[in-house]
């Protein structure tokens, strides 16, 4: 191009080209300059301001290049070479030239500015935090340096310093909406509802068609409790987007906890559709039906909306794949998983990149127990979008239930830090932890959830959860009644309260109040029968109380879903459904090795040491070390042991701890006692393989208070099963249990799982240390000199109908008799006295005393004249105690070791005869004891005779079997591995 003048007239030539959008000319006119000026750099670098206008860089980079050689120091030149070099991409290079420009020029506001830009895009944002820190010291009044300093703050997360800089900011520069609604996010970040609120509210005045901020508020007030004006916002979103999916879904479930659903449907029912919008309407519709679990309805809707949508727009496109995934989402609420998971599966087939398909394909595999089956999807969801918190959540899931705890755990904590309120990631979080014996951080998780998610049920119970376990039921109670009014207010919410109510059932076992135990699971069969242990545990729960209407129907009940392998008991609860040892074992198996499933194991342990000892160690393992009626069979046992020949532990992991005489004789009793309550599972079987333990002993099976699953974690080359549980553990882990030949007879053994030690004798324990008390008159208990007595000692629920009948016959035929049981609960007294008299029987006939210290219940019992066992579970530790007493016991042997153990007891105190094995020989046997009192004393005086000649009080000798015992089952084990 021609030029005219000189060159400054030439400069504001081409700019004038440049702003009136003739860029080609006013390039020519900069490449004629330039060919004439080679030697002024301020032609070049106007000329790469005139490239950059025209996008070409590379020409723009060429211009700018020749002005930095020509004036290297020309601060402008440097300043727009960093922004060309970074247009090119060229960060690295373009933070070079910014940092050596700063050298000579550190007063220039420019620069530090440029270098936060720069570092933003990085997301560098605490070096670009720093640079904008220089840039208002040198420039307060820099509007956009103050946004962007706002802005890195909320990106770094510091929300505290959001809020001040945008504070700061409206103040000097007047209302901004972007600076509002980032002060909006900040207070709901640090948990400011009602700024947050307070916020949203100028900003929802300020842009009143925008629908994400009637959203965002309407979450916050939701979160606030107030709902109604939740729903208001709510409903104002969808006024302005009708098809926001999410929007709806939420106020549906505002509706479902105001109790008000069939509000929202009959707005919708009556409601009239935009014309062309009619497949929204019913989308929404259906979900709403949804919620009020009306499936029918649901699926009703859902299909007008697909095929409106189909036939108006013929088109599968985003839309019709999201009614296709809600109609699978109303599958996947009403329990129809593999048709959800066909649905979603075909949205695939039409787009293999909908992330939110193989989330819900995931999250359906999770909910039909095919954790390893939902992994894969779930991994996709997240390559595809690893933004969802959720998806992580439902990750963590599904590695927990295979057993990758640590690795759940990991999942669980990038949820949170994808969405700190998240509350469901961080209860799943918080079951992990549960899982992994860190109760303490597990309760602190759970109730951060809470925090963040009032309406949380899954953490309210698994709290009362945590608490029962930790031993405070008032506590679980209180918590585990919350989630449940919770749960009352939710969809699908059946199997859900069932699961809640059996736990709230277990939580009144532990309180003792049976009537409100068995009012749960009532409730909670009614919910699900097929909830874990649920039919088993209302029949037990019945038995407790002597609610004994429709108990044949729910033992039927448990014992069909036992055979159908259904979890329907725990194996202790099934000793009072079902005297059949096949059956038993079968409950056990079946819940050990669920029980089992759950179990975290860190590490494999060690035993290489143990082949060095010279003598066994022996650690016996128990919650009962306390005046506990386990105790007072064990105490001349420990007393009795041979400290040369073997070394014994104590671990103990209760923590109720007395100063009681027997709990100070037995700790005296072992050199080496370990109080363990506070431990885990794990740390507990870490220590006990730290000691070396040969031989571990557990004494719970699986009665209350129970932590056998620390020997799941196989600290011990040799693991045994002794006396809290008669019957087998149905585990793997559990080598041994210890019996007598009459308890198993020898055709029953394969009902364990467990190989048998079966011990001469008697295999129960005792203690023949005890003193015999003194006989006193019957008057001193406020019995009747002229009755005959007939008692039973045992608990409540160990009456069953049969047995009780044949008990109100013996009273009936011996009319100047009494039945003597002791106290328990008011209604189940009631129910006992009133089946009396159906059954003939007045209620004077029946006479009921508290329970009492051990000692003086002996004492006490002495004035009885015959004890009348129960069945399936007979009497234990009970007919030991009446037979010390001089109290000859009837029994009725059955088929499994839980109802043969008085059997066994008789046996070994060489009283056999008074071992029936059918209802009409034990009727005859106590009605002939009863009737024929020369008969009854010749039995009497045997007994009291018997008490210590016999094995069964020999405890020196018992303990010295079992010692042997001991002895070749460890030489055994060492000679087999060396």
């Amino acid at each position: 191009m021609h030029l005219q003048g000189n060159f400054e007239n030439n400069l504001a030539e081409a700019f004038n080209f440049i702003n009136t959008g003739k860029i080609d000319k006013a390039i020519n006119l900069f490449e004629s300059l330039t060919e004439k000026y080679p030697k002024t750099a301020k032609g070049f670098h106007l000329k790469a301001f005139a490239y950059t206008k025209d996008n070409n860089f590379t020409k723009a980079l060429e211009s700018i290049e020749t002005a930095i050689k020509i004036s290297p120091e020309n601060l402008d030149i440097n300043l727009d070479y960093a922004n060309i070099l970074n247009a090119v991409g060229k960060k690295p290079e373009a933070i070079k030239i910014l940092k050596s420009a700063e050298i000579k020029n550190k007063k220039d506001s420019r620069i530090y500015y440029n270098l936060s830009c720069l570092k933003i895009d990085l997301e560098e944002y605490e070096d670009a935090i720093e640079y904008l820190k220089n840039t208002l010291e040198l420039d307060p009044q820099n509007k956009q340096a103050s946004f962007n300093l706002g802005v890195c703050f909320f990106n770094v997360q510091n929300f505290d310093n959001t809020i001040k800089v945008f504070q700061a900011f409206q103040k000097e520069f007047g209302f901004n909406f972007e600076a509002e609604r980032y002060l909006s996010l900040a207070f709901y970040s640090e948990n400011k509802l009602e700024e947050a609120e307070k916020s949203l509210q100028t900003l929802c005045a300020s842009k009143p068609e925008d629908s994400s901020l009637w959203y965002d508020r309407a979450i916050i007030l939701e979160t606030m409790n107030r709902n109604i004006d939740a729903i208001h916002c709510y409903l104002k979103t969808l006024e302005i987007v009708p098809d926001f999916h999410d929007a709806f879904t939420r106020l549906a479930s505002v509706y479902k906890k105001e109790g008000k659903i069939y509000e929202l449907i009959e707005v919708y029912e009556k409601g009239k559709p935009n014309e062309g919008e009619e497949h929204i309407h019913f989308s929404l519709l259906a979900q709403a039906y949804l919620m009020d679990e009306k499936t029918n309805e649901a699926i009703k809707y859902i299909n007008k909306a697909i095929n409106l949508y189909s036939e108006k727009y013929n088109n599968k496109d985003k839309k019709y794949l999201n009614y296709l995934i809600i109609k699978g989402n109303i599958f996947l609420s009403s329990g129809e998983i593999e048709s959800s998971i066909k649905i979603y599966k075909e949205v695939l087939e039409i787009d293999n990149l909908a992330e939110q398909a193989y989330i819900n394909i995931g999250t359906a595999y999770i909910a039909a127990s095919k954790p390893k089956e939902s992994i894969p999807y779930l991994e996709k969801a997240i390559k595809l979008n690893p933004k969802i918190a959720s998806t992580y959540a439902s990750l963590g899931n599904a590695c927990f239930m295979i057993g990758n705890k640590e690795k759940a755990l990991d999942y669980f904590s990038q949820a949170e830090k994808l969405d700190p309120s998240f509350s469901g990631a961080l209860s799943s979080k918080a079951a992990a932890f549960m899982d992994t014996g860190k109760s303490d951080e597990a309760i602190l998780t759970l109730i951060k959830a809470i925090q963040k998610d009032p309406y949380n049920s899954n953490a309210y119970i698994n709290l009362g959860i945590l608490f029962r376990e930790k031993r405070l039921p008032q506590e679980a109670e209180k918590w585990l009644k919350r989630g449940i009014t919770i749960l009352k207010n939710q969809p699908y919410k059946d199997k859900k309260i069932a699961s809640a109510l059996s736990n709230l059932g277990y939580t009144y076992l532990d309180l003792e109040k049976y009537t409100d135990m068995k009012d749960c699971f009532e409730k909670a069969v009614k919910y699900d029968e097929d909830c874990v242990a649920v039919p088993g545990f209302y029949t037990y729960a019945k038995l407790f109380i002597a609610d004994w209407k429709n108990l044949d129907f729910y033992k039927k009940l448990t014992l069909k879903k036992i055979s159908d392998n259904k979890n329907s008991c725990t194996p202790f609860c099934s000793f009072s459904i079902t005297d059949d040892p096949e059956q038993q074992k079968k409950v056990a198996t079946t819940y050990s090795a669920e029980r089992f499933k759950r179990i975290y194991k860190s590490k494999s342990f060690s035993y290489i040491n143990n082949y060095k000892h010279k003598k066994p160690k022996i650690a016996y393992i128990s919650s009962d070390f306390y005046d506990h009626a386990t105790m007072h069979l064990m105490a001349g046992l420990f007393d009795n042991q041979d400290n040369k020949k073997f070394d014994y532990y104590a671990i103990s992991y209760t923590k109720k701890r007395d100063a009681n005489a027997i709990t100070k004789r037995v700790e005296k009793a072992f050199k080496n006692f370990y109080h363990v309550g506070d431990y885990s599972n794990e740390q507990i079987a870490e220590l006990i393989n730290q000691l070396e333990i040969d031989i571990a002993i557990d004494l719970k099976g699986y009665t209350y208070g129970t932590r056998m699953d620390i020997l799941a974690h196989r600290p011990s080359p040799i693991q045994i099963s002794y006396l809290g549980h008669p019957g087998t553990t149905g585990t793997e882990y559990i080598d041994y249990a210890i019996v007598d030949s009459f308890i198993v007879p020898e055709n029953k053994d394969k009902f364990f799982t467990e190989k048998l030690i079966k011990l001469k004798g008697c295999y129960q324990a005792t203690d023949n240390t005890r003193t015999i008390p003194v006989q006193l008159p019957r008057k001193s208990f406020g019995l009747p000199d002229d009755k005959f007595i007939f008692c039973s000692f045992n608990n409540t629920y160990k009456i069953h109908p049969e047995m009780f009948s044949i008990w109100m016959d013996l009273l009936k035929n011996k009319k100047d008799s009494i039945l003597w049981l002791l106290e328990t609960e008011e209604i189940a007294k009631k129910n006992l006295l009133n089946f009396a008299k159906s059954k003939g029987v007045a209620e004077d006939r029946i006479l009921f005393s508290k329970k009492i210290i051990i000692t003086e219940h002996i004492q006490r019992q002495m004035c009885a004249d015959l004890f009348l066992d129960t069945f399936p579970i007979c009497a234990h530790t009970t007919a030991s105690d009446a037979l010390w007493a001089g109290v000859p016991v009837i029994t009725m042997a059955g088929k499994s070791m839980v109802s043969r153990v008085a059997g066994s007891i008789l046996k070994n105190i060489n009283m056999e005869d008074l071992i029936t094995f059918s209802y009409e020989d034990y009727k005859n046997k106590a009605l002939f004891l009863a009737n024929n009192p020369h008969a009854l004393k010749e039995v009497r005086n045997n007994i009291i005779q018997n008490r210590m000649k016999t094995n069964l009080f020999d405890t020196k000798s018992f303990t010295k079997n079992l010692e042997d015992e001991y002895e070749k089952l460890f030489l055994n084990w060492k000679n087999k591995n060396i």
